[in-house]
């Protein structure tokens, strides 16, 4: 995502396999740094991410992730 003003903060709580790059494998979302986005696009992808976890469409917890099998385990 990009940094500047404009229709490019949207982020549909829907589109799960776009939600999936800023979430790590245990299911927490990935920090600003490690995006390299700005605070209103981490804003709007926390806000997305959380909707989804509260619909039900992303696991909340390691455990979630294990039985959802969401990604590939490691070892």
């Amino acid at each position: 995502m990009r940094c500047s003003p404009g229709e490019e903060y949207k982020v549909d709580y829907k589109d799960v396999d776009r939600l999936r790059h800023f979430i790590n494998d245990r299911g927490k979302i990935e920090p600003r740094r490690k995006l390299a986005t700005c605070a209103l696009a981490q804003r709007a992808i926390s806000h997305a991410v959380k909707r989804a976890r509260h619909v039900g469409l992303l696991p909340y917890t390691l455990q979630h992730v294990r039985e959802t099998r969401i990604f590939p385990l490691r070892g």
